[in-house]
């Protein structure tokens, strides 16, 4: 069928399919879209920042070591803790570069980067050369050369005033004076006590340093005891032979080794200090600089790109909403069309198969319903043909009962002319087997008697095969009536097959409306990952949020949309169900009828029987009276015959009497079913609007 039901209805959900299939894919390319500008901000631009802000950082913590190493006085713990953190410094800016420069890079950002790496390398080498000079003062042993330097000179200038000292004491022939005599308690004897250092030479010349420094206070106590007791030339002799050589040739020159190495580190310190603040400044200047475009240049691309996702998620909002227009449009098509071209004939064909079913055939099919050509179609007029074919059976019925009526008053009629012509020849017969003795006398009378009798079985004859010939007729109509109802029948189970596919369309149609719930409940779930994605973007994902939330309220229209049509076709089954019920009562009151014809069909039979019995019995009669006749011109040669005749006749008389009461009990039988028959049919209103009368002829 060209334009069926359930195509129109299959491509009208293709249709709000296609709008959901489009409006999904225009929320799936926004969401490509936007996971694509989220993966650009989130994977690439986020991160490489993250990394190159490591990398900045790491190297501020680097410039803090380095400077924290130019400090003086720091102990050898803090120092090695220095290069520790220099060191997982640049472990941690190594990992982020590599990180850094897995990510993809637009050409400005990659020739910023392929300026950056010579500058951060350049740098780097400075900071290795700053490291070596502190690697030679940490080998010098030296935590703060300057304060070391100042000591060593404060140490020469103490022993050169306890030394001068010493000499005014003796040349110029002073007092002896306090202090000079103990090493423990001189400022080189207290600092020595406390120092330490890994620095071999300065371990040896200290070494050196504390034996000569004790014979030294030494000898300034032997000189003041010498002095005190008078013995000048013996404290001189001492002082000229071993204190100026002591102080000479091993304190001074010990005091000057180790001046010498606390210089060194001195101007290691002095060059490292020029380095750090000078070329090394420089060259992390240059660097941080070009790494602070390239920070610049990635936040830059990701606010463009975040600029370019807002612009398309407001593109696909707004055709999302035009998709969404549209699908609800076309929702509210379908609705109104369903429940126009449908619901409404469905209800029709239901409410005229209803009053069908209450034995009223006088509506008519709806003749709009009729001339369409798809399934309602084909429904209204097989209810019409139906209606038709039962009110041709109804007056079948009709005009078989008024036959059947008529017959059986007719054979009732017959059957008590019978009875009475029966009943005048019994007696008859009974005056002629009285009057044997007088055949011969009454021979005329009796050949009249036997003529009139001749007379009225031949009626008798003519009104059987009459009856005969109508019930014969009877029975015509009656399997022409059964025809009829098997007609029906068979357009009845027909009407049920096409409201069975009518079924089945709409469970289709079910079927289709799942679909759209399957494919609503995808896009509601997509909607949800998006926002959950969104979510993860932060500010980046907000426009891409509205265009879930868009997404997945029209994904709940469309559900809900769905779910209406669905009920509508809900009730599409149940009013098919309900017209199934009432074609099937009507099919059930056809087989009534079609019981009933078989057994009219039976006792008409019956009665034709009989009636033949009747007729034969009858046309013996008729020979038996013939040759009654015959034998009353012999009467009195045969008038033993004639007796006997007339005993012949008696039981003929007895049987056709038996057999009339018989043929009237079969007419009263037959007028019985035929009122039965008018009752059943009154009940019925006929096409054109009328109750079905029948004559009251029993």
């Amino acid at each position: 069928m060209q334009g069926g039901i359930g195509r129109k209805l299959v491509l009208s959900f293709i249709g709000i399919a296609l709008i959901g299939l489009i409006t999904g894919i225009f929320g799936y390319y926004g969401v490509f879209l936007s996971q694509k500008a989220v993966h650009e901000i989130g994977s690439v631009r986020l991160p490489g920042v993250e990394n190159l802000l490591v990398i900045a950082r790491e190297a501020e913590n680097i410039r803090g070591n380095l400077i924290t190493l130019s400090l003086a006085g720091l102990d050898e713990t803090t120092r090695s803790r220095q290069y520790a953190d220099i060191q997982v410094a640049r472990e941690r800016y190594q990992a982020a570069w590599i990180l850094y420069e897995s990510l993809p890079q637009t050409d400005e950002e990659a020739s910023l980067w392929k300026e950056f790496v010579p500058a951060w390398a350049a740098w780097q080498q400075a900071n290795n050369q700053y490291l070596e000079l502190n690697q030679h003062i940490d080998d010098n042993g030296i935590a703060d050369p300057e304060q070391l330097g100042r000591l060593f000179e404060q140490f020469t200038k103490d022993h050169y005033v306890l030394v001068q000292r010493v000499v005014e004491m003796l040349l110029l022939n002073s007092p002896t004076f306090d202090g000079g005599e103990d090493a423990a308690t001189c400022n080189i004897g207290r600092w020595m006590a406390t120092f330490t250092s890994k620095n071999p030479d300065l371990i040896k010349a200290l070494d050196r340093l504390k034996s000569h420094h004790v014979r030294f206070h030494d000898l300034v106590h032997t000189i003041k005891q010498l002095q005190s007791e008078g013995k000048r030339e013996e404290a001189v002799a001492l002082y000229q032979k071993d204190m100026v050589h002591l102080m000479q040739e091993n304190i001074f020159i010990n005091l000057k080794t180790m001046l010498f190495i606390a210089k060194d580190s001195i101007t290691l310190a002095s060059h490292g200090k020029e380095l750090l603040l000078g070329v090394s400044k420089e060259r992390q200047d240059t660097a941080l600089t070009l790494l602070e475009k390239i920070v610049h240049h990635n936040q830059d691309v990701a606010a463009e790109v975040s600029k370019q996702a807002n612009k398309q998620t407001t593109l696909f909002k707004m055709l999302t909403m035009i998709a969404v227009s549209l699908g609800v449009v076309l929702s509210v098509v379908v609705g109104i069309f369903s429940s126009r071209s449908i619901a409404r004939p469905l209800r029709r064909i239901a409410s005229h198969l209803q009053i069908m079913a209450q034995g009223d055939f006088s509506t008519e099919v709806n003749e709009k319903d009729c001339r369409r050509a798809d399934e309602i179609g084909d429904l209204s007029q097989a209810a019409e043909a139906l209606t038709g074919s039962i009110c041709a059976i109804i007056g079948n019925i009709h005009n078989g009962i008024g036959t059947l009526t008529s017959s059986s008053s007719g054979l009732a009629v017959v059957s008590d002319q019978i009875k009475s012509s029966v009943l005048n020849m019994s007696g008859r017969t009974i005056s002629v087997a009285a009057a044997a003795e007088e055949s011969s006398v009454n021979a005329n009378s009796v050949a009249a008697g036997m003529e009139q009798a001749t007379a009225n079985l031949s009626n008798v004859a003519t009104a059987t095969e009459q009856m005969s010939a109508t019930i014969s007729e009877i029975a015509r109509n009656a399997e022409h009536v059964r025809s009829i109802s098997n007609e029906a029948s068979r357009q009845a189970d027909a009407v049920t097959a096409m409201m069975q596919l009518l079924g089945n369309a709409a469970q289709e149609i079910g079927q289709v409306t799942e679909t759209i719930m399957t494919i609503s409940g995808q896009t509601n779930l997509l909607a949800l990952n998006a926002t959950i994605e969104a979510a993860r973007a932060g500010d980046a994902g907000k426009g891409f949020a509205v265009v879930a939330g868009e997404i997945k309220e029209l994904a709940r229209k469309t559900a809900d949309a769905t779910k209406d049509i669905r009920e509508r076709i809900n009730a599409i089954q149940s009013s098919t169900k309900t017209a199934m019920g009432d074609i099937g009562r009507i099919a059930g009151v056809i087989k009534t009828v079609n019981e009933i014809v078989p057994q009219m069909a039976a006792a008409i039979e019956e009665q034709s029987v009989v009636t033949r019995n009747v007729a034969a019995n009858i046309a013996q009669v008729t020979t038996g009276i013939s040759e009654s006749n015959v034998q009353v011109m012999q009467t009195t040669v045969v008038s033993a015959d004639i007796a006997t005749d007339i005993a012949t006749i008696s039981e003929t008389v007895a049987g056709i009497q038996a057999e009339s009461d018989q043929v009237q009990q079969s007419a009263t039988g037959m007028l019985t079913l035929a009122g039965q028959l008018t009752v059943m049919v009154a009940d019925f209103k006929m096409c054109k609007g009328k109750t079905v009368a029948l004559a009251s002829t029993f």
